[in-house]
């Protein structure tokens, strides 16, 4: 029987984050790293300048579809611990993708 071959590469985004999130037996570790980027428009001097940041979070299997404020570098020792961190909470993850994170 010939082997199914796939390449991550071939999906395009934003269906590959979605898929990838969707799916926990996917991700390499307990904790998935997403990543957004932002613009904001603001005042310097007499102009008005836009200019955009990354935001980061950490997504964990149990919570849904919500991300916390932290990277994999910065984790707490415990659950409770992680589930008090600020972050984002969407209704689904469709709404997490469609407000621009993506898996990083």
């Amino acid at each position: 029987m010939a082997k199914l071959e796939f390449d991550w590469n071939d999906f395009p985004e934003p269906e590959k984050s979605l898929h990838f999130i969707q799916h926990p037996r996917l991700w390499p570790n307990l904790q998935l790293p997403v990543k957004r980027r932002v613009e904001r428009e603001h005042k310097v001097g007499y102009r008005m300048v836009t200019d955009s940041h990354l935001e980061t979070g950490v997504m964990v299997d149990w919570l849904g579809p919500v991300i916390k404020k932290t990277n994999l570098w910065h984790l707490p020792e415990t659950a409770a611990e992680f589930e008090a961190l600020k972050g984002w909470t969407y209704k689904t993850f469709k709404a997490l993708v469609d407000d621009g994170w993506r898996v990083d």
